[in-house]
């Protein structure tokens, strides 16, 4: 309960800030986070593409996955992390920055392939780095 308190109040923290932004942020192309062909399953510039278009912090998030020649994202039944095919690859900046914020500390999620979510999480974002552009 303490934790979607604390995202609804974000939620209004980030609302109000786009009330009183006087003009949008210009537009930048950059590279994905990746090297390699992935495929974005979920996500989109806009309301009909987005699947987290309410939630103003994740607005233009997008889920990419890696996939083979046939379109699967894991080898065997998916059961382990290591199935995957994006499990243990590289990160990288999709620009020039500066880290302002990492987290490496949470916990693999063992609830592979099956839709659930780690209702024990302590930080719906998992881990994580912020690099302001």
């Amino acid at each position: 309960m303490y934790r979607s308190t604390l995202q609804m109040l974000g939620q209004f923290i980030v609302w109000g800030s786009m009330l009183f932004t006087r003009r949008a942020p210009k537009p930048y192309i950059c590279a994905p986070p990746f090297q390699g062909t992935w495929i974005a399953v979920n996500g989109g510039p806009d309301k009909d593409s987005s699947h987290s278009w309410h939630l103003l912090a994740q607005r233009y998030a997008y889920d990419f996955v890696k996939t083979d020649r046939d379109g699967r994202s894991h080898t065997a039944a998916g059961d382990e992390l290591s199935d995957y095919y994006a499990w243990g690859g590289a990160v990288c900046s999709p620009a020039h920055g500066r880290v302002v914020a990492v987290k490496g500390t949470a916990d693999d999620f063992q609830g592979v392939g099956d839709g659930a979510i780690d209702w024990k999480a302590r930080d719906f974002r998992g881990n994580f780095v912020v690099i302001r552009h």
